[in-house]
Protein backbone atom coordinates (compact mmCIF):
# COMPACT_ATOMS: atom_id res chain seq x y z
CA UNK A 1 0.00 0.00 0.00
CA UNK A 2 1.25 3.68 -1.02
CA UNK A 3 -0.51 6.82 -0.17
CA UNK A 4 -0.30 9.49 -2.76
CA UNK A 5 -0.04 12.97 -2.46
CA UNK A 6 -2.69 15.81 -1.83
CA UNK A 7 -4.06 17.63 -4.50
CA UNK A 8 -7.30 19.36 -5.96
CA UNK A 9 -9.54 19.54 -8.52
CA UNK A 10 -11.92 20.99 -9.48
CA UNK A 11 -15.49 19.74 -9.21
CA UNK A 12 -17.37 19.25 -12.64
CA UNK A 13 -21.07 19.10 -13.63
CA UNK A 14 -20.67 14.83 -14.13
CA UNK A 15 -22.88 11.78 -13.49
CA UNK A 16 -22.58 8.67 -12.92
CA UNK A 17 -25.45 5.65 -12.90
CA UNK A 18 -27.06 5.31 -9.47
CA UNK A 19 -29.03 2.09 -8.34
CA UNK A 20 -31.88 2.08 -6.32
CA UNK A 21 -31.01 -1.67 -5.36
CA UNK A 22 -28.18 -2.81 -3.57
CA UNK A 23 -25.54 -3.32 -6.84
CA UNK A 24 -24.30 -7.35 -6.62
CA UNK A 25 -20.00 -7.04 -6.00
CA UNK A 26 -17.25 -8.27 -4.96
CA UNK A 27 -16.55 -8.69 -2.19
CA UNK A 28 -12.47 -9.04 -1.49
CA UNK A 29 -9.68 -8.74 1.03
CA UNK A 30 -5.93 -8.10 0.49
CA UNK A 31 -3.32 -10.42 2.04
CA UNK A 32 0.15 -11.28 1.25
CA UNK A 33 0.42 -15.18 1.66
CA UNK A 34 3.41 -15.58 -1.04
CA UNK A 35 6.39 -13.29 0.70
CA UNK A 36 5.34 -11.47 4.15
CA UNK A 37 6.34 -13.52 7.37
CA UNK A 38 2.82 -12.69 9.04
CA UNK A 39 0.79 -14.33 6.95
CA UNK A 40 3.42 -17.06 6.22
CA UNK A 41 3.39 -17.94 9.38
CA UNK A 42 -0.37 -18.65 9.42
CA UNK A 43 -1.69 -21.58 7.76
CA UNK A 44 -3.34 -20.85 4.56
CA UNK A 45 -6.11 -23.06 5.37
CA UNK A 46 -6.50 -20.76 7.79
CA UNK A 47 -6.53 -17.40 6.01
CA UNK A 48 -9.02 -19.37 3.47
CA UNK A 49 -11.21 -20.01 6.63
CA UNK A 50 -11.24 -16.66 7.95
CA UNK A 51 -12.21 -15.04 4.55
CA UNK A 52 -15.04 -17.58 3.99
CA UNK A 53 -16.02 -16.66 7.00
CA UNK A 54 -15.88 -12.86 7.20
CA UNK A 55 -18.42 -12.68 3.85
CA UNK A 56 -15.26 -12.18 1.07
CA UNK A 57 -15.51 -14.63 -2.05
CA UNK A 58 -12.00 -12.51 -3.01
CA UNK A 59 -8.81 -12.56 -2.31
CA UNK A 60 -6.44 -10.30 -3.71
CA UNK A 61 -2.85 -11.14 -3.22
CA UNK A 62 0.68 -9.75 -4.82
CA UNK A 63 2.54 -11.89 -6.38
CA UNK A 64 6.54 -12.04 -6.63
CA UNK A 65 7.76 -13.21 -9.99
CA UNK A 66 10.88 -12.82 -12.09
CA UNK A 67 11.91 -11.27 -15.24
CA UNK A 68 10.29 -14.14 -16.85
CA UNK A 69 7.17 -14.29 -15.66
CA UNK A 70 7.33 -17.18 -12.66
CA UNK A 71 6.70 -17.21 -9.86
CA UNK A 72 8.77 -17.47 -7.10
CA UNK A 73 7.07 -19.15 -4.52
CA UNK A 74 5.25 -21.71 -6.53
CA UNK A 75 4.45 -24.41 -3.68
CA UNK A 76 2.63 -21.83 -1.20
CA UNK A 77 0.85 -20.26 -5.09
CA UNK A 78 -0.44 -24.00 -5.77
CA UNK A 79 -1.48 -24.41 -2.26
CA UNK A 80 -3.40 -21.37 -2.35
CA UNK A 81 -4.99 -22.55 -5.26
CA UNK A 82 -6.08 -25.61 -4.12
CA UNK A 83 -7.65 -24.31 -1.06
CA UNK A 84 -9.48 -21.48 -2.54
CA UNK A 85 -11.39 -23.72 -5.10
CA UNK A 86 -14.05 -25.88 -2.74
CA UNK A 87 -14.16 -21.98 -0.74
CA UNK A 88 -15.17 -20.94 -3.68
CA UNK A 89 -12.91 -17.92 -3.13
CA UNK A 90 -11.09 -16.31 -6.30
CA UNK A 91 -8.02 -15.20 -6.79
CA UNK A 92 -6.62 -12.12 -8.24
CA UNK A 93 -3.17 -11.76 -8.60
CA UNK A 94 -1.41 -8.17 -8.25
CA UNK A 95 1.73 -9.41 -10.77
CA UNK A 96 5.45 -7.18 -9.95
CA UNK A 97 6.23 -5.55 -12.94
CA UNK A 98 9.95 -7.32 -12.51
CA UNK A 99 12.54 -5.93 -14.53
CA UNK A 100 10.94 -2.55 -15.68
CA UNK A 101 13.64 0.10 -16.02
CA UNK A 102 13.00 3.57 -16.86
CA UNK A 103 16.13 4.12 -18.58
CA UNK A 104 14.77 1.50 -21.71
CA UNK A 105 13.76 2.28 -24.67
CA UNK A 106 9.67 1.65 -25.35
CA UNK A 107 10.60 -1.63 -27.65
CA UNK A 108 12.86 -2.96 -24.90
CA UNK A 109 10.37 -2.48 -21.89
CA UNK A 110 7.26 -3.98 -24.17
CA UNK A 111 9.45 -7.49 -24.59
CA UNK A 112 10.23 -7.32 -21.22
CA UNK A 113 6.08 -6.98 -20.36
CA UNK A 114 5.38 -9.38 -23.15
CA UNK A 115 7.36 -12.00 -21.86
CA UNK A 116 6.26 -11.76 -17.92
CA UNK A 117 2.69 -11.61 -19.66
CA UNK A 118 3.11 -14.38 -21.53
CA UNK A 119 4.60 -16.70 -18.93
CA UNK A 120 2.58 -16.03 -16.23
CA UNK A 121 -0.74 -16.76 -18.29
CA UNK A 122 0.63 -19.63 -20.01
CA UNK A 123 1.44 -21.11 -16.61
CA UNK A 124 -1.25 -19.94 -14.35
CA UNK A 125 -3.42 -18.56 -16.16
CA UNK A 126 -6.08 -20.76 -16.02
CA UNK A 127 -6.80 -20.35 -11.90
CA UNK A 128 -7.77 -16.63 -12.89
CA UNK A 129 -10.13 -14.56 -14.77
CA UNK A 130 -8.61 -11.37 -14.12
CA UNK A 131 -5.10 -10.26 -14.08
CA UNK A 132 -3.96 -6.93 -12.19
CA UNK A 133 -0.36 -5.10 -13.40
CA UNK A 134 1.37 -3.56 -10.92
CA UNK A 135 0.87 -1.53 -8.24
CA UNK A 136 0.14 2.10 -7.85
CA UNK A 137 3.03 2.57 -10.47
CA UNK A 138 2.03 6.31 -11.27
CA UNK A 139 3.66 7.29 -8.69
CA UNK A 140 6.88 6.99 -10.12
CA UNK A 141 6.18 8.80 -13.16
CA UNK A 142 5.04 12.00 -10.71
CA UNK A 143 7.51 14.99 -11.03
CA UNK A 144 8.91 15.96 -7.58
CA UNK A 145 6.72 18.64 -5.78
CA UNK A 146 3.57 18.10 -7.46
CA UNK A 147 0.19 16.36 -6.81
CA UNK A 148 -0.43 13.91 -9.53
CA UNK A 149 -3.93 15.82 -10.51
CA UNK A 150 -2.76 17.00 -13.59
CA UNK A 151 -1.39 15.90 -16.90
CA UNK A 152 1.81 17.66 -16.45
CA UNK A 153 2.29 16.53 -13.33
CA UNK A 154 4.04 13.26 -14.75
CA UNK A 155 7.36 12.72 -16.76
CA UNK A 156 6.51 11.31 -20.56
CA UNK A 157 9.57 9.73 -20.99
CA UNK A 158 8.63 7.42 -17.96
CA UNK A 159 5.21 7.18 -18.88
CA UNK A 160 6.66 5.71 -22.68
CA UNK A 161 8.06 3.39 -20.80
CA UNK A 162 5.39 2.34 -17.96
CA UNK A 163 2.89 2.07 -20.88
CA UNK A 164 5.04 0.12 -23.07
CA UNK A 165 5.72 -2.75 -20.45
CA UNK A 166 1.57 -2.79 -20.18
CA UNK A 167 0.86 -3.10 -23.20
CA UNK A 168 3.54 -6.25 -23.67
CA UNK A 169 2.22 -7.78 -19.98
CA UNK A 170 -1.59 -7.22 -21.78
CA UNK A 171 -0.86 -8.37 -25.19
CA UNK A 172 1.06 -11.49 -23.50
CA UNK A 173 -1.76 -12.69 -20.96
CA UNK A 174 -4.61 -12.24 -23.83
CA UNK A 175 -2.05 -14.35 -26.02
CA UNK A 176 -2.69 -17.32 -23.69
CA UNK A 177 -6.21 -15.95 -21.68
CA UNK A 178 -7.82 -14.33 -24.90
CA UNK A 179 -11.12 -13.77 -22.31
CA UNK A 180 -9.03 -12.56 -19.36
CA UNK A 181 -9.49 -9.20 -18.14
CA UNK A 182 -6.69 -6.88 -16.98
CA UNK A 183 -6.35 -4.40 -14.28
CA UNK A 184 -4.46 -1.20 -14.15
CA UNK A 185 -4.52 0.67 -10.38
CA UNK A 186 -3.63 4.21 -8.87
CA UNK A 187 -2.41 5.20 -5.36
CA UNK A 188 -5.17 6.88 -4.71
CA UNK A 189 -6.29 10.88 -4.47
CA UNK A 190 -6.81 12.50 -8.08
CA UNK A 191 -4.54 10.34 -10.15
CA UNK A 192 -7.58 9.85 -12.31
CA UNK A 193 -5.97 11.71 -14.89
CA UNK A 194 -3.21 8.82 -15.03
CA UNK A 195 -5.92 6.69 -17.12
CA UNK A 196 -6.11 9.81 -19.79
CA UNK A 197 -2.69 9.43 -20.27
CA UNK A 198 -3.08 5.93 -20.79
CA UNK A 199 -5.47 6.09 -22.94
CA UNK A 200 -3.39 8.15 -24.94
CA UNK A 201 -0.71 5.85 -25.07
CA UNK A 202 -3.68 3.36 -26.64
CA UNK A 203 -2.94 1.17 -23.10
CA UNK A 204 -6.34 -1.41 -23.70
CA UNK A 205 -6.48 -2.61 -20.41
CA UNK A 206 -10.33 -3.60 -19.26
CA UNK A 207 -10.70 -2.25 -15.54
CA UNK A 208 -10.40 0.49 -13.48
CA UNK A 209 -8.20 -0.21 -10.17
CA UNK A 210 -8.70 2.42 -7.86
CA UNK A 211 -6.99 2.20 -4.23
CA UNK A 212 -9.13 4.71 -2.19
CA UNK A 213 -8.54 5.34 2.02
CA UNK A 214 -10.24 7.41 4.47
CA UNK A 215 -7.82 10.67 4.03
CA UNK A 216 -8.08 10.97 0.74
CA UNK A 217 -12.49 10.76 1.53
CA UNK A 218 -12.10 13.22 3.80
CA UNK A 219 -10.24 15.25 1.28
CA UNK A 220 -12.31 14.66 -1.53
CA UNK A 221 -15.36 15.65 0.04
CA UNK A 222 -13.79 18.83 1.31
CA UNK A 223 -13.42 19.85 -2.51
CA UNK A 224 -16.51 18.65 -3.55
CA UNK A 225 -14.95 15.96 -5.42
CA UNK A 226 -17.17 12.65 -5.88
CA UNK A 227 -14.70 10.44 -7.13
CA UNK A 228 -16.88 7.04 -8.64
CA UNK A 229 -18.36 10.00 -10.34
CA UNK A 230 -15.21 11.57 -11.45
CA UNK A 231 -13.66 8.40 -12.60
CA UNK A 232 -17.09 7.31 -14.52
CA UNK A 233 -17.58 10.76 -16.62
CA UNK A 234 -13.98 9.85 -17.69
CA UNK A 235 -14.35 6.33 -19.00
CA UNK A 236 -16.76 3.29 -19.20
CA UNK A 237 -14.85 0.78 -18.12
CA UNK A 238 -15.89 -0.51 -14.91
CA UNK A 239 -14.34 0.13 -11.35
CA UNK A 240 -12.94 -1.77 -9.19
CA UNK A 241 -11.36 -0.29 -5.86
CA UNK A 242 -8.57 -2.78 -5.07
CA UNK A 243 -7.17 -1.09 -1.98
CA UNK A 244 -9.65 0.67 0.55
CA UNK A 245 -9.48 1.02 4.64
CA UNK A 246 -9.05 4.08 7.30
CA UNK A 247 -5.38 5.79 6.73
CA UNK A 248 -2.92 3.31 7.96
CA UNK A 249 -5.48 1.06 9.21
CA UNK A 250 -5.77 1.67 13.21
CA UNK A 251 -2.46 2.95 13.39
CA UNK A 252 -3.61 6.05 15.11
CA UNK A 253 -7.62 5.62 14.29
CA UNK A 254 -9.96 3.30 16.78
CA UNK A 255 -11.72 0.23 16.07
CA UNK A 256 -14.61 1.45 15.98
CA UNK A 257 -13.39 4.49 13.74
CA UNK A 258 -12.61 1.92 11.26
CA UNK A 259 -15.68 0.02 11.59
CA UNK A 260 -18.06 3.19 10.92
CA UNK A 261 -15.41 4.18 7.69
CA UNK A 262 -15.75 1.24 6.07
CA UNK A 263 -19.72 0.69 6.31
CA UNK A 264 -19.83 4.06 5.14
CA UNK A 265 -18.07 3.56 1.84
CA UNK A 266 -18.71 0.53 1.18
CA UNK A 267 -22.47 1.58 1.33
CA UNK A 268 -21.52 4.18 -0.67
CA UNK A 269 -20.10 2.05 -3.55
CA UNK A 270 -23.55 0.38 -3.22
CA UNK A 271 -25.14 3.16 -5.44
CA UNK A 272 -23.09 2.74 -8.03
CA UNK A 273 -23.43 -0.01 -10.95
CA UNK A 274 -20.14 1.17 -11.96
CA UNK A 275 -18.53 -0.10 -9.14
CA UNK A 276 -18.02 -3.98 -9.68
CA UNK A 277 -15.53 -4.58 -6.76
CA UNK A 278 -14.40 -3.47 -3.35
CA UNK A 279 -11.51 -4.97 -1.33
CA UNK A 280 -10.84 -4.02 1.68
CA UNK A 281 -6.64 -3.95 2.62
CA UNK A 282 -5.90 -6.27 4.89
CA UNK A 283 -6.93 -9.27 6.56
CA UNK A 284 -4.04 -9.16 8.90
CA UNK A 285 -2.11 -7.04 10.89
CA UNK A 286 1.73 -7.35 9.82
CA UNK A 287 3.22 -7.63 12.95
CA UNK A 288 6.53 -8.94 12.29
CA UNK A 289 7.27 -5.60 10.29
CA UNK A 290 9.62 -3.94 11.56
CA UNK A 291 8.38 -0.92 14.08
CA UNK A 292 9.70 1.64 12.14
CA UNK A 293 6.87 0.80 9.46
CA UNK A 294 4.45 2.70 11.58
CA UNK A 295 0.89 2.29 10.22
CA UNK A 296 2.26 -0.06 7.98
CA UNK A 297 1.79 -2.90 10.41
CA UNK A 298 -2.22 -2.11 11.11
CA UNK A 299 -4.04 -2.37 8.52
CA UNK A 300 -5.57 -6.01 8.65
CA UNK A 301 -9.21 -6.26 10.29
CA UNK A 302 -7.28 -9.26 12.74
CA UNK A 303 -5.21 -8.11 15.23
CA UNK A 304 -2.07 -9.94 17.33
CA UNK A 305 -3.40 -11.05 20.42
CA UNK A 306 -2.89 -13.09 23.19
CA UNK A 307 -1.06 -14.81 20.61
CA UNK A 308 -3.43 -15.65 18.31
CA UNK A 309 -5.33 -13.02 15.63
CA UNK A 310 -8.49 -11.93 17.24
CA UNK A 311 -10.77 -9.87 14.81
CA UNK A 312 -11.53 -5.81 15.21
CA UNK A 313 -14.84 -4.42 14.76
CA UNK A 314 -14.87 -3.69 11.57
CA UNK A 315 -13.52 -7.61 10.42
CA UNK A 316 -17.51 -8.77 9.28
CA UNK A 317 -18.48 -5.10 7.25
CA UNK A 318 -18.96 -7.87 4.38
CA UNK A 319 -21.39 -9.68 5.78
CA UNK A 320 -23.49 -6.92 7.02
CA UNK A 321 -23.28 -4.59 4.32
CA UNK A 322 -23.45 -6.92 1.28
CA UNK A 323 -25.86 -9.39 2.49
CA UNK A 324 -26.67 -12.19 -0.58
Amino acid sequence: MLLGVCCCVLRAGITAPVTNLPVKIIKGINGHPLNQATYMDIPLQQQIDMIKKLGFNYYRFDVPVDSSGNIRNETNFYQLVKLSKPAHIGLLPMIYMMGMNFNDNSQVSYNKGRTIGNVFAQKYGAYFDYFELGNEQEIALAKPGTSGSSPDDYDVNKLDVLASFYKGMIDGIKSQRPGAKTIINTGGWFHFVFFDLLKKKNVNFDIIGYHWYSDMDEYSKKVGVDIVKTISARTNKPIWFTEVNTAFGTFKTSEEEQKKWLESFTGYCRKYKAVQAVFIYELLDETKLPMSSGGERFYGIAKWQRKQFALKLGARVMTTAYKK
